[in-house]
């Protein structure tokens, strides 16, 4: 390439001095001129180097130009992948995308397992067949005549007999719950003193116990404040449940029989009629039971708690804690509380509402799919009970048909025996 461009030089620089010379020779009137314009070899020389130097500064730009079209070609190409890159992982990331990801899982946390098999200890003689056993007898504000009054219809002490221990239970009762109208007119014509070391006025006698939450004084000016978790262990309101559950179960019990009574047929006919009547008072108060249970607060419901206050409705939820349960942080809350905080943190926060109103369909579908598997867990709760139900209806029919049925059985067998 340098060859052909050198040659085109020295031809147009032999050809420029040849046309100057031949001018100078014809066109003077046939006088020799000498030519003074004439290429010589320096000035050929000269421009063949300059034209080389052209000819390298175009090769320069050129390879200098196709190295910056590729490098930009290589930026565009390596941009490209990367913003294919990015959108590919957003397009994944939105499959897995949730409203609220800390809530959805919430459910899950914790020893869940435990928390559905074990259920701890209940109250009233139901929960040991009138064996005594299981926790410790509820001794916390209440009277020393209560906690005997509650020992013993727990089976936990031999009753003593029936007016001894009606005696006990209305003196503890008038010194731990008894407050206001006719209770207090009777306490105080039955000369026992009042006190009501419970706090909890009239709770040994209400329903508001079990299905509220025993009342406070401050509670019944109001009306009836909703107290669904109970601190577990002694406390004023289990020992308040507690009592409640003896007045529904064996508020009085026959004398227990002693050694030499029980060494005979009728003793041991009582015996097992007594096993009778333990069965059927245990199934009776199995709700009661369970009620109870749902009630109780458990640490096991911090690692729910804390994975919601880790959401978008940690304001609402605390707020919400706050109000119902001031010893949450450190005691949890109940069985019940936490079915009533996932309902009431959707139903009643208004920032949920704005939440799903900015939701795209899918968004939606997802929170529906959680909703309903909290139904599902809610619903077996409903199965389970149903079944207590139809059992409990049952035993009933079968009580009813023993005492139709039974004494004309006993007739017949009689009068089948042989002298």
């Amino acid at each position: 390439m340098n060859g052909i461009y050198r040659s085109m030089f020295v031809a147009l620089a032999l050809a420029g001095g040849f046309s100057n010379s031949a001018h100078a020779l014809f066109g003077g009137g046939g006088r020799t001129v000498y030519c003074t314009n004439c290429a010589t070899t320096d000035q050929a020389d000269r421009i063949i180097e300059n034209g080389t130097r052209l000819i390298q500064a175009i090769q320069g730009a050129s390879s200098a130009n196709t190295r910056a079209v590729s490098e930009n070609a290589r930026i565009v190409a390596e941009a490209n992948a990367t913003t294919e890159q990015r959108m590919e992982h957003a397009r994944i990331a939105a499959r897995y995308d949730l409203t609220d990801p800390c809530t959805v899982t919430a459910p899950g946390r914790g020893n869940v397992v435990v928390g559905e098999r074990e259920r701890g200890h209940a109250s009233g003689r139901g929960a040991s067949g009138g064996g005594g056993g299981g926790r410790a007898p509820a001794t916390s504000g209440v009277s020393t005549p209560m906690r005997d009054a509650i020992a013993i219809s727990e089976g936990s002490r031999p009753p003593p007999e029936p007016e001894a221990t009606a005696a006990l239970a209305s003196r503890g009762a008038c010194s731990s719950f008894v407050r206001g109208g006719e209770r207090e007119r009777m306490c105080i014509g039955a000369k026992f003193e009042l006190g009501l070391s419970s706090g909890l006025p009239n709770a040994d006698v209400r329903a508001e116990t079990l299905f509220d939450g025993p009342q406070r004084v401050s509670d019944q000016q109001k009306g009836i404040v909703r107290r669904l978790s109970v601190p577990n262990g002694d406390s004023s309101e289990r020992t308040a449940i507690a009592a409640y559950i003896r007045n529904l179960e064996t508020p009085l019990d026959l004398r227990a029989l002693r050694p030499k009574e029980l060494d005979s047929i009728a003793g041991r006919n009582y015996m097992a009629m007594r096993d009778s009547y333990e069965a059927v008072m245990s199934l009776a108060s199995k709700p009661l039971r369970d009620q109870e249970l749902m009630m109780l607060d458990n640490r096991e419901s911090l690692s729910a708690i804390n994975q919601i206050l880790a959401g978008a409705d940690a304001s609402f939820v605390r707020r919400w804690l706050d109000s119902v349960y001031p010893a949450w942080a450190s005691r949890g809350i109940s069985a019940l509380e936490l079915m009533n905080l996932e309902a009431v943190r959707r139903y009643k926060n208004e920032g949920w509402y704005v939440r799903m109103a900015q939701q795209d369909e899918r968004n939606l579908a997802l929170e529906s799919a959680n909703m309903q598997a909290l139904q599902i867990w809610q619903n077996n709760q409903m199965l389970e009970r149903q079944q207590q139900q139809n059992i409990l209806l049952g035993a009933i029919a079968g009580v009813l048909l023993r005492g139709e049925k039974m004494p004309g059985l006993i007739a017949q067998h009689k009068a089948a025996q042989t002298p």
